[in-house]
This record gives structure tokens, C-alpha cells and sequence, in this order.
């Protein structure tokens, strides 16, 4: 699956808004993270893996969690493994 420029571009947007969400404390629960992946195409509905990577500043990594095979729409694939990304940091220096 080849994505478009736009298409990629809206996947970073979903992710944000699910890093966004922990940077503020709030996870929201798994129907609302699930909602914002819908209405932005039929591409956010095949079911794909997906990974994000955060890194520091300074390059160093910060987080990175997958969804290595197809068991989720891909813009909700995308939102989880954006929310497990971000909570890793917090697992690891426990806060």
C-alpha cells in the first residue's frame, strides 16, 4: 500500500493529536481514540501495522511502539501505537 503525500500527512496529524493527549495527561478511552481515525477516507480502514518512533532533541530515542501485523484499521492502529510511544517514556523513568 503506497500512501499519498496527503494521506501521510494526515496519519502525523492523527498521531499528534493522540501525543497531545497524553503530553496533557488525558488518554482518552479506547472509542474516542478509535473516532479519530474515521471520516478521513477509506485508506484509515484497512486493516494495516503501523509503528511510531519519537525522539528526543537531541536525536536520542524517546519511544517506539508497533503494531506489527494487520489487526486494526490503520488510522486506529496508528492512534495506539501513538499513545504506546508516548507512555513508554513515562514507564521508563516512572512517572
Amino acid at each position: 500500500m503506497t500512501l499519498s503525500l496527503e494521506q501521510g500527512a494526515h496519519l502525523v496529524s492523527i498521531a499528534r493529536k493522540a501525543i497531545d493527549s497524553v503530553v496533557e495527561g488525558h488518554v482518552p478511552p479506547p472509542a474516542e481514540l478509535s473516532s479519530w481515525s474515521n471520516g478521513a477516507g477509506e485508506f484509515l480502514k484497512s486493516y494495516r501495522g503501523a509503528f511510531v518512533t519519537l525522539n528526543k532533541l537531541d536525536g536520542g530515542l524517546r519511544g517506539c511502539i508497533g503494531i506489527p501485523y494487520a489487526v486494526k484499521p490503520l488510522g486506529e492502529a496508528v492512534v495506539h501505537a501513538a499513545v504506546g510511544a508516548a507512555r513508554s517514556e513515562e514507564r521508563r523513568v516512572g512517572k
